[in-house]
């Protein structure tokens, strides 16, 4: 691809990155071969304004994991997205929490499963 001048930079084809033209660079992604259900996550490792749309260049070390047939290279290109939600696991209740609660009257403690789908009722 550098010989036929379509990209501009050369990348080290054992690391586990891409070039893509729409994603921005230190983004990462998951790709998915469809045929064999195999997935690998790369980076980003720049933008490139590669000419074909919904095309991007990735190495030979992703294509040989995912086992790729290089006369079919078809795979899912999806972007992981960080801190779209978190998870809080345990919880610390400090002395001057602890005497609030001993002085205001609690009749009901809700907690809301943030994972759950909702389901509207039409009445």
């Amino acid at each position: 691809l550098i010989k036929k001048k379509t990209i501009k930079k050369r990348i080290d084809g054992r690391e586990y990155v891409i070039l893509h033209s729409f994603l921005e660079r230190n983004t990462y992604v998951k790709i998915f071969n469809p045929i064999n259900s195999k997935t690998v996550i790369a980076k980003v490792k720049y933008k490139t304004n590669y000419p074909i749309i919904y095309n991007s260049v990735i190495t030979n070390r992703i294509a040989e994991e995912l086992e790729l047939n290089y006369e079919d290279p078809y795979v899912e290109i999806i972007e992981i997205r960080k801190n779209d939600t978190f998870i809080s696991k345990k919880a610390k209740t400090f002395e001057e929490e602890k005497n609030v609660v001993l002085k205001i009257p609690t009749n009901e403690i809700k907690i809301s499963d943030l994972s759950e789908n909702k389901v509207k009722i039409k009445k």
